[in-house]
């Protein structure tokens, strides 16, 4: 009995552990078993989808889901359910909790993946589970962009669990709080973390993106020897190609850097011959260009370049593509001194579509294009005015000699034209359309006889016979019916062009020599011009170009050619401006003296008299008799005593009453607009115009009344198939346009002064004086566009032939002759347009230590006349705080908190804040020899506007 007794309390003692061990066994095999099969499953669908990088930006070591997997991952979830439900005394609820979170994570499901990561942390023992629910509630924080109490919770399990870390969650960690830093651009702070742990993270795909972002960190920062360095370990964990193709890329851009170019160059070409990167063949040669500048050798670099844009075989994708054209532009700018080609080339890139944010930040081929556009466009006005004044100076003898020569090579062109007409008229071409169907499949000579030319070139003299004399436009089938279904209409049209042809014909092989200056007002008039060029130029290298050093040669020349030129002031001012960015103040006084001196009366004067302390003596008659001056300027005008025009522009522009000054000037121009329209070939021209757009609209009309008509007819059920399918043609028919630009009445050297007066116009006179009827003609006289500037694609030209300028119209300037500039991204700059990844305060000196106080480009009359003040609100003082980069630029700007402030309108703030976003800007402040970026806090008061 005893015994029994015993063998009782033993079976007893043993069914509890007994229980717990099955429990565990039931809910592992029953449950967790599938759970972890499913979230495996779904965590690889997940993981192993393909991503496109932007390596402009910080790449991530840690990847955002992408949202595949979602059925694997639900499974998980409700298979992890079923243990906390029906398992609750198993020892794997902790770890069911876990799977629920990483799988709620990667369905992106973030606020419940934080949920179930605070409830592991709250309930487990574990301290291996705890440390890992600290990574992914750091994870989490990533994804939902709180980037600041990320970094505090990791910063604080960082200090909780120091020297306590199991396995590698510590370099897991750590390289997650560097990826939080970068988020917020503090790369200091996450350069260190990423150096220590990068080598540790498990597998080869966290150790690859974690070097490469490594790398992209120190050259951000500067860093460059660090860089090159992290950039070369990438290579030692290869898991993704994409990334070791970059990884390689960005290892020669900066051995260029270092100036390690002949290193640079051997990575790019062992690039080049691997076989793996076919696809990148035009994008690796790109860099080989840019490669070969590095290395002085620009010549070469052009050959890449332009063999990398002929190539068929390895097309060059959209970006490569305008990155090319762009350099080729920085070439000819740079190292050939050619602007013509250099706008050529720019107009190319910007012409191609490419997104901003896949473009480095030196690329503005836009802004370039426009500008080296208005470049030609001036520096082709400077070659007509020289022409015709050098054509004035000759004797009559010469001067006839001059005309006789113009005429015979333009004869000499008409007849080469009409010879090449008649010779393709009178070719015959017997055409054996048997011989051509015939197939020899006995021969070797490929398909359609391709392999075979002298068959391909009979078969294209054929084809060229029978068909060259088509229309070359779409649709010329249906625009042939159409003109036949409108016989009468067709032979108006017909008339009309062989009259346009003629007229055109006439125009331009006849000697016009109206234009030529020969008595001395109109030679005046010539010189002036000039100097309006010269200043349009020079204000074009100035403010556009960032070229001091042309800009100074434009502007002295105005002044030395031409001291008496209503531009003078103006560009003795844009001097005194360059003098004082480099640095050179005894140069800008001296500039400021000479002024004061010869313009005591303009704004200028008084600028540079108050910037530099320069004593001015006020003439106070002059003062107040202004308006006595104007009304004496404007009887002689209307009383018809002879006041030149150029007087009327010149007081405009330097009155200090602006209301008079905007009148005498509109006076001045209305008259020279008036007197260059008395024309009587302006007339016909202007005739010719306004009857093309009626003719033009009302044959749109027409057309679209023949189409509805044909609509009507398509719709009966029993008409004949063949005319079915003809009247469909029809429906695709459409017109030719005429060419605007050849028609535009408003066209030469008058009109072209006439649009720089308005120009002037424009930029002269603040917005609350300006007459709309002036800034409306200045639109309307906007020249149409030019359709025969050709597209520039050196694929199909040869290097000799890269743009639509010939070799008689390359202009060079001796100034600009400058080595060719570095083409990498800058090493500090701006990743992303948000305004939390701008750069920091940190990356600009205070205006307060520095004791200065910037200048708005201008002054800030410029920016109080631009702001439409808004109607029954109190005009007040309102501090701002400017972020200005080192070209005067303001990057941001902020209103300052402050007891002014805290009365002031919001719709007054939302004014002044829209004037500042309309293109107004600092004037660099130079330090040392060197532009710096600036943190200022200036009042704008309104009550200064004059």
């Amino acid at each position: 009995m005893s015994r029994i007794l015993l063998l009782s309390v033993l079976l007893l003692g043993c069914s509890g552990q007994f229980s717990s061990r099955f429990i565990d066994f039931n809910a592992y095999y029953n449950t967790f078993y599938n759970a972890q099969l499913s979230y495996g499953q779904g965590y690889h669908k997940s993981t192993e989808q393909s991503r496109k990088y932007n390596f402009l930006l910080p790449i991530r070591v840690y990847q955002t889901p992408l949202g595949a997997g979602m059925q694997e991952l639900q499974n998980t979830i409700d298979k992890g359910a079923d243990i906390l439900r029906d398992h609750k005394k198993s020892k794997w609820v902790d770890n069911a909790l876990e799977l629920i979170g990483k799988s709620y994570f990667f369905r992106t499901e973030y606020f419940s993946a934080d949920q179930k990561f605070d409830e592991l942390l709250l309930t487990t023992q574990d301290p291996l589970l705890q440390q890992k629910g600290v990574f992914w509630k750091g994870r989490v924080f990533m994804e939902l962009e709180l980037y600041t109490q990320g970094v505090q919770y990791l910063e604080e399990q960082r200090a909780i669990y120091d020297g306590q870390w199991l396995e590698n969650i510590e370099d897991q960690i750590l390289t997650l709080l560097a990826e939080l830093y970068v988020a917020r651009q503090n790369y200091e702070a996450a350069i260190p973390l990423l150096d220590q742990t990068a080598a540790s993270l498990p597998g080869k795909a966290l150790k690859e993106r974690a070097f490469f972002l490594l790398g992209q960190l120190n050259d951000f920062q500067g860093f460059t020897h660090n860089a090159f360095n992290a950039f070369d370990q990438v290579s030692d964990h290869y898991f993704n190609y994409e990334i070791q193709f970059e990884a390689q890329k960005k290892k020669a851009d900066v051995a260029r850097q270092l100036g390690l170019v002949d290193e640079a160059y051997s990575v790019l070409s062992d690039m080049v011959k691997d076989d793996k990167n076919t696809e990148y063949i035009a994008e690796l040669r790109l860099e080989l260009g840019l490669t070969e500048l590095q290395r002085y050798r620009p010549e070469k670099a052009k050959t890449i370049f332009l063999n990398l844009l002929r190539d068929q075989q390895f097309p060059a994708k959209a970006r490569t593509k305008a990155l090319t054209y762009y350099s080729l532009a920085d070439i000819y700018r740079f190292n050939n001194n050619n602007f013509s080609r250099a706008a050529a080339y720019y107009d190319s890139a910007a012409r191609i579509n490419v997104p901003s944010e896949s473009l480095p930040e030196y690329y503005n081929a836009q802004e370039l294009s426009i500008s080296f556009g208005e470049y030609i466009e001036l520096k082709s006005n400077i070659q007509l005015e020289d022409s015709l004044l050098y054509l004035s100076s000759l004797e009559p003898a010469q001067f006839d000699s001059v005309i006789l020569e113009i005429q015979r090579l333009q004869q000499a062109e008409l007849e080469r034209l009409q010879q090449e007409q008649e010779d393709r008229a009178n070719t015959l071409v017997t055409i054996d359309r048997e011989l051509n169907q015939r197939s020899n499949l006995n021969s070797n000579s490929g398909f359609l006889n391709e392999l075979d030319q002298q068959i391909s070139a009979d078969a294209a003299q054929q084809f060229n016979a029978l068909w060259m004399g088509r229309v070359l436009t779409d649709y010329w089938r249906f625009e042939s019916l159409a003109r036949n279904t409108f016989a009468q209409d067709s032979s108006e049209f017909e008339s009309y062009t062989n009259e346009n042809i003629a007229i055109h014909l006439q125009n331009k092989y006849t000697v016009d020599v109206s234009a030529i200056p020969f008595d001395l007002a109109t030679k005046d008039s010539a010189y002036e011009r000039l100097s309006t060029y010269y200043y349009g130029i020079g204000n074009l290298f100035f403010l556009n170009l960032n070229d001091t050093d042309s800009a100074e040669y434009y502007f002295s020349k105005v002044w030395s050619e031409r001291p008496q030129s209503k531009v003078a002031p103006v560009s003795l001012y844009s001097l005194a401006e360059i003098a004082s960015t480099k640095h050179q103040i005894d140069r800008a006084k001296e500039l400021g003296d000479i002024i004061i001196q010869n313009f005591p009366n303009t704004v200028y004067a008084k600028r540079l008299a108050e910037r530099f302390s320069i004593p001015i003596e006020q003439d106070n008659s002059i003062q107040t008799t202004e308006f006595d001056r104007f009304q004496q300027l404007y009887n002689n005008f209307e009383m018809g005593i002879d006041v030149e025009i150029d007087s009327l522009f010149s007081w405009g522009i330097s009155a200090e009453n602006s209301v008079l000054g905007e009148q005498a000037y509109r006076i001045g121009l209305t008259s020279y607009i008036e007197n260059i329209t008395l024309d009587s070939l302006y007339q016909q021209v202007l005739s010719r115009w306004l009857s093309e757009q009626d003719r033009w609209v009302a044959d749109q009309a027409n057309l679209l009344a023949l189409k509805d008509s044909i609509k009507v007819i398509l719709a009966d059920s029993l008409l004949d198939p063949l005319k079915d399918e003809q009247l469909s043609a029809l429906l695709d028919s459409t017109l030719n346009e005429p060419i605007w630009y050849d028609l535009f009445p408003y066209r030469g050297p008058n009109w072209d002064l006439a649009r720089n007066y308005l120009a002037v116009y424009d930029s002269v006179f603040i917005n609350p004086v300006k007459n709309t009827s002036i800034l409306h003609l200045k639109r309307e006289l906007i020249l149409p566009e030019n359709p025969y500037f050709v597209y520039v694609d050196s694929s199909l030209n040869d290097s000799s032939q890269v743009d639509t300028f010939s070799t008689d119209s390359v202009f060079t300037d001796s100034l600009s002759n400058k080595p060719f500039s570095n083409l990498s991204p800058p090493q500090n700059k701006d990743l992303t347009s948000s305004k939390e990844e701008n750069p920091t305060i940190n990356d600009y000196q205070s205006c307060i230590d520095l004791n200065i106080s910037p200048s708005f480009r201008g002054g800030i009359q410029v920016l109080l006349s631009s702001i439409s003040y808004p109607e029954m609100v109190i005009i007040s003082p309102v501090n701002y705080r400017f972020f200005i980069n080192e070209r005067g630029i303001i990057d941001r700007f902020e209103t300052v908190n402050s007891a002014s402030n805290s009365v002031i309108s919001p719709d007054l703030v939302d004014a002044i804040n829209d004037g500042l976003k309309s293109g107004v800007s600092f004037e660099p402040t130079i330090i040392d020899g060197r532009s710096v970026r600036l943190v200022c806090e200036i009042v704008i008061d309104l009550f200064e506007l004059k």
